[in-house]
């Protein structure tokens, strides 16, 4: 739900202006959205899925390594009151994803020579609205005019809307959210990377609350 106002713009006419000229004239408009209630999004452990040190030879030596971190976080989404809304993932490792580029994969970023690191993915489950559980998963690519009910693929995707309901195929409105996020890594093959020093996982992904 969006309220926009607008700035009027004056216009003045200088006395030593000729009495025909070209506009001379600029708009400002002042937008924004009100909102009812405000959500606040928060992760145990600070929003930090720590591999540790991983030794260069237990990667293998052709073929993606998998690191699977089950409970890797939770995803708390407190509300100060029953809202519409839904979660957009964005990237923020964009294009340093390693192997093939597809919706659900987030990029690791680069070693020292640009070589991509790999790529992880993130899923939901045990959702809980309000207490309940049992959440269903919905997906919008299109800014939330539609929905597709995605109960058997739970992951996140990149610039796309992840929205939850218990009890249509809509989202609807809640006031507190909870889920646990699971992360499967993938790091490139070791005959890809600069082993000989120090590579430093880099990825990261902004969780956005949007109103609905």
């Amino acid at each position: 739900m969006k309220f926009r106002t607008s700035v009027l713009s004056g216009v003045l006419a200088l006395a030593c202006a000729p009495a025909a000229f070209a506009a001379d004239t600029v708009d400002l408009s002042v937008t924004g959205t009100i909102v009812p209630t405000a959500c606040t999004p928060t992760f145990s452990g600070g929003g930090v899925v720590d591999l540790g040190q991983i030794n260069a030879s237990a990667l293998k030596a052709t073929g993606e390594t998998q690191f699977n971190v089950y409970n890797a976080s939770t995803l708390d989404i407190d509300c100060s009151g029953q809202v519409k809304f839904a979660i957009r993932t964005v990237d923020n490792r964009a294009g340093t994803e390693a192997g093939a580029q597809a919706a659900d994969r987030f990029g690791l970023g680069v070693a020292s020579g640009g070589e991509k690191i790999g790529h992880f993915s993130l899923a939901a489950h045990g959702i809980k609205l309000d207490g309940v559980s049992n959440g269903v998963h919905l997906l919008s690519n299109d800014g939330g005019a539609t929905w597709v009910d995605t109960w058997s693929d739970s992951s996140f995707q990149d610039s796309s809307l992840r929205a939850f309901t218990v009890s249509a195929y809509a989202p609807e409105s809640v006031q507190h959210a909870s889920m646990s996020v699971m992360a499967d890594v993938w790091i490139a093959d070791r005959s890809t990377l600069p082993l000989s020093t120090q590579i430093d996982i880099d990825g990261n992904v902004t969780f956005e609350v949007v109103y609905l």
